[in-house]
């Protein structure tokens, strides 16, 4: 088994562009799309829906894709282009801590412990306001959690190690 797809050709094969008898189609699809796709769902939609309602083609909301004439196959690619280019804009979005809760099953004390710890490092901070608060939370690389969900023995080997503390 060779490496892995990069972030980038996973987004790739996400946006395809076919040339059908009628046409040309760019179809997006998500079932194979990374972790910052998946997770940051209304951008996507947003930003899909969007960039196709711009475009000069005809779209097919129930299937994500937009059919073109044959001439217009360099308009079809600008706009799987455009596509990719957004999608990994939002692939790349850090995740909230509550997110990495939810893709890894773990809870708040052991995302936080592990955060202290280094086994789960923090990308960054995110700063909000709630009323005259201020709220400063811990970001987190979407790429570095979808590998660790990929290895739950690891998360069971962390919670293991942290029963056996005294």
């Amino acid at each position: 088994m060779g490496p892995a797809p990069s972030l980038p050709d996973r987004i790739y094969a996400c946006v395809t562009v076919r040339r059908q008898p009628i046409g040309v189609v760019v179809q997006v699809r998500y079932d194979e799309a990374p972790l910052g796709v998946r997770l940051h769902s209304g951008a996507r939609d947003a930003a899909v829906r969007l960039l196709m309602s711009r475009s000069d083609g005809e779209v097919l909301e129930r299937t994500r894709s937009c059919r073109f004439g044959l001439a217009d196959l360099p308009i079809a690619q600008a706009l799987a282009e455009e596509l990719r280019h957004r999608l990994l804009q939002i692939a790349r979005r850090p995740l909230s801590g509550r997110q990495v809760e939810q893709v890894l099953r773990i809870n708040s004390e052991e995302r936080r412990q592990w955060t202290r710890e280094g086994r789960l490092p923090a990308r960054g901070q995110s700063r909000m306001r709630r009323g005259p608060n201020k709220i400063t939370l811990r970001t987190y690389d979407p790429e570095l959690i979808e590998a660790l969900a990929d290895t739950p023995c690891e998360i069971a080997r962390w919670r293991g190690a942290g029963q056996r503390a005294p």
